[in-house]
């Protein structure tokens, strides 16, 4: 993810207190997990004479900002940074991949040493270690959990990477993109960092108006940033936004094409009823039958299938389908909010509005708080052709 100037600073105070490790001072710096695998705090990694006592070779940060090339011990000859804030709507998962490459990579020279770092070695480091340790043992969550924190007592997941984590094990120690779970943890993350972008915006802008801090006008939690009813429809962090957009679908479209092509079936489409264009693809719709925690990974047409068959069945029960942002909306999106109109005829197909934070009523969508952002009305769209 990208660095977005310090969006760490809007987190709720509990995250702060976490990532900062207060309270922590008789809390050892570093452990050593498993052989050669050692997982610490930022000021231990900050300590050349330390990582060089431990001989530690390859070291990974998952931070806000990355350490500088003099910041590292003359001893550490491969290092990785993944941006990743702490914080319960933090994509962390989509970082196990590398993560776990890495470890692998280095582990396989027995003089190798490894040391993973956040700022405490408690919430964001933990986490890639778990995920380490059961991948590599196939244990589950509490098991791994477990075995980390026999060696550091205090790692302390937050409860979204903890959600993370349990789905990881369901996923098979592999991030399925056309799980429907793993796809809503990318879209929350999207959705928490563009509010972050549009909260600081409107910050900057109240504190140049008023001449003092703006953060009483506003609330945060560990769940949801409620943005002001004054916030700009234009937000200036267009660039920002963009980006966020460009690595939200490198994790989830292109990979489809690859992985999965058949989402891209016709036969899944929905299109506009008027000019026949595919506005999305049955893996895209948001509802509460793909939301369950027992939901079956994506395989050919099992979702998409559930989907159809849960539309049909409750067609007049919600105006609306709500979807994941798709890549021909990337440049209406970039507002506050505003119209989502078909690409090929224009006509106006529905609406976005990324400041929402009331959920819909109905049987379909009354789960999804966060996520009916993105509204297409169903009388404009012919559902899947071919059913």
């Amino acid at each position: 993810m990208s660095n977005l100037g310090g969006p760490g600073d809007l987190t709720s105070s509990s995250s702060q207190i976490r990532s900062l490790g207060l309270g922590q001072t008789k809390a050892p710096h570093h452990n050593e997990i498993l052989p050669r695998l050692f997982l610490g705090n930022l000021s231990a990694a900050l300590n050349k004479d330390e990582i060089s006592r431990l001989g530690i070779t390859d070291m990974i940060t998952i931070e806000i900002r990355p350490l500088q090339a003099s910041e590292l011990a003359s001893c550490v000859k491969r290092y990785l940074f993944l941006n990743a804030m702490d914080h319960s709507k933090q994509d962390v998962m989509s970082h196990f991949e590398t993560s776990n490459e890495f470890i692998e990579n280095a582990l396989k020279d027995p003089t190798n040493k490894v040391y993973i770092h956040c700022v405490a070695g408690i919430s964001r480091s933990a986490t890639l270690v778990i995920a380490y340790v059961m991948k590599t043992r196939s244990m589950n969550y509490t098991e791994a959990h477990n075995l980390v924190k026999q060696k550091r007592n205090i790692i302390d997941p937050n409860e979204g990477f903890v959600r993370q984590l349990v789905l990881y094990h369901k996923m098979k120690y592999t991030i399925d993109i056309g799980n429907p779970e793993y796809r809503r943890v990318v879209l929350d993350a999207l959705v928490f960092e563009f509010r972050l972008i549009a909260l600081s915006y409107y910050q900057i802008q109240t504190t140049k108006m008023s001449g003092h801090s703006s953060s009483s006008t506003t609330t945060t939690t560990s769940s949801i940033i409620q943005l002001p009813a004054q916030t700009h429809k234009n937000l200036p962090g267009r660039n920002n936004v963009g980006v966020l957009f460009d690595q939200y679908y490198n994790k989830l479209h292109l990979q489809e094409v690859n992985k999965y092509p058949q989402v891209y079936d016709p036969k899944t489409a929905y299109r506009c009823n008027k000019c026949r264009a595919i506005i999305f693809y049955a893996i895209s719709v948001i509802e509460n039958i793909i939301h369950h925690s027992d939901s079956p990974p994506f395989n050919d047409s099992s979702k998409s299938t559930s989907v159809i068959s849960q539309v049909k069945k409750n067609a007049k029960e919600c105006p609306f389908i709500f979807v994941e942002p798709q890549p021909w909306m990337s440049r209406n999106v970039l507002d506050r909010d505003g119209p989502l109109d078909c690409y090929t005829c224009k006509r106006r197909l529905g609406k976005f509005d990324w400041t929402s934070t009331e959920s819909c009523s109905c049987p379909l969508h009354n789960s999804h708080l966060n996520f009916n952002l993105f509204k297409i009305m169903r009388k404009k769209i012919d559902v899947c052709e071919s059913h």
